[in-house]
């Protein structure tokens, strides 16, 4: 996105991964830190925030009860 919030919304609509990481480690979120871009550090950590919550919530269908 190189600084440009709309692109970044947009990539993330789009399905890009967050937390794909460069060579030397470093996620999307760092890079934007690193570069003082904070609205977009803002909306990354927002977004990685949900995808750990989201990946922490039950399948409703572990629950069923075969018979």
């Amino acid at each position: 996105g190189r600084g440009n919030i709309d692109i970044v919304e947009q990539l993330l609509v789009l399905g890009a991964s967050i937390h794909i990481k460069s060579s030397n480690g470093w996620t999307a979120i760092d890079w934007a830190n690193q570069f003082g871009h904070k609205e977009i550090g803002e909306l990354l950590t927002s977004q990685w925030n949900i995808d750990n919550a989201t990946q922490n919530v039950p399948d409703p269908s572990d629950n069923q009860l075969e018979l």
